[in-house]
């Protein structure tokens, strides 16, 4: 259970502590030495944390956004093509590469942006960029066993909830695809 969370833009020291806050109220130090080894940071601008590259593959049950500059790209509400190195970009494309199947992405929702709303466009904005199967949930953060957050107060109340789930399916209907064109291509032949 090891470094199964993974805290997205966050550096680990330049940048303000994090927590785990339970569902009972208690909140518990990412520097703990209980908890210090059960969270990885990553950040292309820190250098106390990982770049997106350096994260194993298939490696996180969680991915969690801490002050994420993606708001802005989400607000535009235009589902086009992100362009590499955007931070939505890195959320959608890497975090899928490093999040086990049913791992979970973690978005808070802002106050002011209304949580159907950004459910919609990362629904587009994955159909348009789209390699990767998300299953898209919003949750209350008070339906979460825990969730974590730096020492400010979380004024956010919900979360967009992005699991990783397994694609499959394509090599089946290829192959049943191949086994019909090939029959119909010997039934012309005789």
């Amino acid at each position: 259970m090891d470094n199964q969370h993974l805290a997205a833009c966050h550096c680990k020291t330049s940048h303000s502590e994090l927590f785990l806050y339970k569902k009972d109220g208690t909140k518990l130090s990412f520097r703990s030495d209980d908890l210090k080894d059960k969270i990885e940071y990553v950040e292309d601008q820190c250098e106390d944390a990982l770049r997106w590259k350096d994260v194993s593959l298939n490696s996180k049950d969680y991915i969690w956004t801490i002050y994420c500059p993606i708001y802005g790209t989400i607000k535009r509400l235009s589902p086009k093509k992100l362009k590499a190195g955007d931070a939505l970009q890195n959320l959608l494309e890497d975090g899928w590469k490093i999040l086990k199947i049913g791992g979970k992405l973690m978005i808070h929702i802002p106050k002011d942006l209304p949580s159907e709303t950004i459910k919609d466009y990362l629904i587009a904005l994955n159909k348009e960029n789209g390699n990767n199967t998300w299953k898209i949930d919003v949750v209350d953060k008070d339906s979460l066993d825990y969730f974590v957050h730096d020492n400010r107060d979380p004024k956010f109340t919900q979360y967009i909830s992005l699991t990783k789930v397994e694609s499959g399916g394509k090599r089946k209907k290829t192959l049943r695809n191949k086994r019909i064109r090939n029959a119909t291509k010997y039934r012309r032949i005789r």
